[in-house]
């Protein structure tokens, strides 16, 4: 899971800290509350951070991981609080410039799940639970908190650190809440009743089902021309928010863009899919709509490629491999063929940019059913360097 992961990160991170002697307000609930109040004042950014106390963290520069975390931060910063009597070990994650989560490791008593919402509303947090379990396997419960009348964080608690159990608990900077990954979305409901009994999952939709749906509306069918017109596909993409107006004139040389389209559709459209943000564009020329461009905001565990193709089939779609990119260590890049009955043939590009155990993906649709001009390295699926 994706905030099990993160803590099993800070394990990892932490090896070596120095230990750090505390500043104890008394009670644990109480001040880790205080903590979190302070980082809704101070937690913007590495060297704001450091305003708060109670933390002793480790000197700056915050480090650079070769790997983003599941989190989205690509940086870290460790160090220590204590909470009541026991140490807790603490790491912030964010961006180059900024911090957007601090989680605390508690190997020693719990706080608890209800302290821990006492001491938030002792401190004028107004913590109300936003996320909660409603299967069998969810370990996690989130609480919004408020400052100044306004949503400015969450605060998170996991129960688990493998086989020796350990309390996480999470601070989460802004006003939505942490994505999860694929397999959480069932796990979870975000219409939380009274007692902490959940409604609906957040999802009972998988991402790479919502993106396999989305590519099957945006394709042409047998009695439409390909590549379709811009009305058509505009009209296909109804979750999509586009800016309003006219074509927009883009110049590829520019944009350092190897796509040859010179309009698209005003900016990015923006969606969600099973929760997970992503952008989209559309090019073409003056008279149609002829490349469907779609990338997620932020990563995903391994696989989901071979997912994606596997819900096109179940539509009804015939798959080939059709080209393979110049191999790279970081990334992958393949063309496939879809063919359906309902639809006319076309292309689809899986672009996968490999981030440990995750990746990052981008997808193009040939809405005129033609493969872009072979560039040096790539190869064609009937040749040896593509299998």
């Amino acid at each position: 899971m994706r905030l099990l992961a993160n803590l099993g990160v800070v394990l990892a991170l932490v090896a070596g800290l120095w230990a750090a002697p505390g500043l104890s307000a008394g009670r644990p609930e109480d001040d880790f509350a205080a903590v979190v109040k302070a980082l809704t004042v101070h937690g913007e950014d590495w060297r704001s951070i450091e305003a708060i106390s109670a933390i002793r963290w480790a000197p700056l520069p915050p480090k650079m991981l070769e790997n983003c975390l599941p989190d989205g931060g690509c940086f870290t910063r460790g160090g220590q609080v204590t909470l009541g009597d026991r140490p807790v070990v603490v790491m912030a994650t964010g961006a180059r410039t900024m911090t957007s989560n601090v989680y605390f490791k508690n190997s020693g008593p719990h706080l608890g799940e209800a302290a821990l919402v006492q001491g938030l509303a002792r401190a004028g947090l107004q913590p109300a639970l936003a996320r909660c379990p409603v299967r069998p396997g969810a370990i996690s419960k989130w609480w919004s908190i408020k400052t100044g009348g306004r949503v400015t964080g969450f605060v998170s608690r996991t129960v688990a650190c493998g086989a020796v159990q350990c309390e996480g608990l999470a601070y989460h900077a802004g006003d939505q809440l942490p994505g999860l990954d694929p397999r959480e979305l069932a796990l979870y409901s975000e219409t939380c009743g009274a007692g902490g009994a959940g409604g609906a999952p957040v999802s009972a939709i998988l991402p790479h089902e919502e993106i396999a749906r989305t590519i099957a509306a945006v394709l042409p069918t047998p009695g439409e021309p390909a590549p379709p017109s811009w009305a058509v596909v505009r009209a296909r993409l109804p979750g999509f928010k586009w800016q309003p107006g006219a074509l927009m004139k883009r110049d590829p040389q520019l944009l350092y863009d190897d796509d040859p389209n010179t309009l698209s559709l005003a900016g990015y459209g923006l969606t969600k899919l099973a929760t997970r943000e992503f952008s989209a564009q559309v090019t073409g020329d003056a008279r149609s709509a002829k490349l469907f461009r779609l990338e997620e905001q932020g990563s995903h565990p391994r696989g989901e490629d071979a997912a994606l193709l596997r819900s096109l089939q179940s539509m009804g779609f015939s798959i080939a491999r059709a080209r393979c990119g110049k191999p790279y260590t970081q990334q992958k890049l393949v063309w496939y063929r879809l063919t359906s009955v309902k639809t006319r043939p076309s292309y689809l590009l899986i672009d996968t940019g490999f981030e440990g155990a995750r990746e990052h993906a981008r997808y193009r649709v040939y809405l005129d059913g033609l493969l872009p001009p072979l560039k040096p390295g790539e190869a064609e699926a009937a040749t040896a360097a593509c299998h």
